[in-house]
C-alpha cells in the first residue's frame, strides 16, 4: 500500500482503490469578444436609454486524471440587455424611473464534464453535461420626490438557475456533488 496515496471505497465495485489527490489537471480557457450597442435620446424632460451586447463566446476546458484525458469546448453566445426610462415632472423636481437589464451565466467546460473529480475523495464532482445557461432578469421602479425622498421597488427572476445536488455516501461520509438546473 503505497502511503502517498488515500483510499476510498469504490462505490461501483466496493473495492478499495488508491486515489492520489494531487493527480487531477484541469485547465480552462474562454475566449469571448463582440460588440455593444447603445442608444440614448434626452430631451430635458425624457430620457430613454438602450444597451445590449452579444458576444460570441469560446468555452474550453482540459481534464487529465491517471490516464484518462478529456477536452470538452464549446461555443456560446453572452447576452446583455439593459433598458432605462426617465420621466421628469411637476418642473423637473419630481422623477419617475423604470429600468430594466438582463444578462445569461454560461455554464463552465467544467461544470459539464463528463470527468469525475476526486481530486478531494471526501468531496467529489460530478459534471453534468444537461447544463443550461441561466439568464437573469431585473426590473426596478424608482420615483423621486425633490432631492428629499426617492421610492423603489425591484424585482428579480432566473430562468434555469444552476444549484448543487449533492449526495452523501452514509458508508464513507463522502460527498458527490453536480450542478443542475
Amino acid at each position: 500500500h503505497d502511503t502517498n496515496s488515500q483510499t476510498y471505497s469504490d462505490m461501483l465495485g466496493n473495492q478499495l482503490l488508491p486515489i492520489d489527490s494531487m493527480h487531477y489537471d484541469n485547465k480552462f480557457k474562454e475566449v469571448s469578444h463582440g460588440p455593444t450597442v447603445s442608444f440614448e435620446y434626452d430631451n430635458q424632460l425624457f430620457l430613454f436609454q438602450l444597451r445590449g451586447k452579444a458576444h460570441p463566446t469560446f468555452l474550453s476546458s482540459d481534464n487529465t486524471q491517471y490516464t484518462h484525458s478529456e477536452h470538452n469546448s464549446y461555443n456560446a453566445t453572452n447576452y446583455q440587455a439593459n433598458a432605462r426610462m426617465e420621466v421628469k415632472m411637476h418642473g423637473k423636481k419630481n422623477k419617475l424611473a423604470l429600468s430594466y437589464s438582463g444578462a445569461n451565466n454560461l455554464p463552465s467546460p467544467t461544470s459539464i464534464s463528463t470527468e469525475i473529480n476526486y481530486s478531494d475523495p471526501m468531496n467529489i464532482r460530478v459534471g453534468n453535461p444537461r447544463l443550461k445557461a441561466s439568464f437573469t432578469h431585473q426590473a426596478v421602479a424608482e420615483y423621486t420626490i425633490g432631492s428629499l425622498l426617492s421610492l423603489s421597488s425591484s424585482f428579480e427572476w432566473i430562468d434555469n438557475q444552476k444549484t448543487t445536488l449533492s449526495i452523501i455516501d452514509r458508508n464513507t461520509g463522502a460527498r458527490t456533488s453536480m450542478d443542475t438546473n
